[in-house]
């Protein structure tokens, strides 16, 4: 069974909006990085995190929105094993050990695909 990762555009965020399509560019983004090498596991993106069905072959979930940091934690509260990123513009203070905050204003397809892969 192949390997999954999903990234959820949902999310709200002061002025962004993810219904409204202002983590598109993100997804499309992210998607395109975590999918460069053949060996990569598969990539979705996906509207919704309630659209999503988490467990294997899922080995990761990436929120495009501060605005999800209380439901990704409760999502790596739930699936120990689920490797789960935060992208956002204004990381909090406060870093979560269990979920990795990466700066939208400073990541690189690097840091990306090492913190997902």
């Amino acid at each position: 069974m192949a390997k999954r990762i999903l990234v959820v555009k949902e999310g709200d965020w002061r002025r962004n909006s993810g219904a409204r399509g202002d983590n598109d560019d993100w997804a499309e983004n992210v998607h395109a990085w975590l999918s460069e090498d053949p060996s990569s596991p598969e990539v979705q993106v996906i509207d919704r995190l309630a659209d999503a069905e988490i467990h294997p072959p899922v080995t990761a979930v990436v929120f495009l929105s501060r605005g999800m940091l209380h439901q990704a934690q409760r999502l790596k509260l739930e699936h120990a094993w689920l490797k789960v990123v935060v992208l956002t513009g204004e990381p909090p203070d406060d870093q979560d050990e269990e979920v990795e905050i990466l700066n939208k204003g400073t990541v690189t397809p690097d840091i990306v695909r090492a913190s997902v892969i």
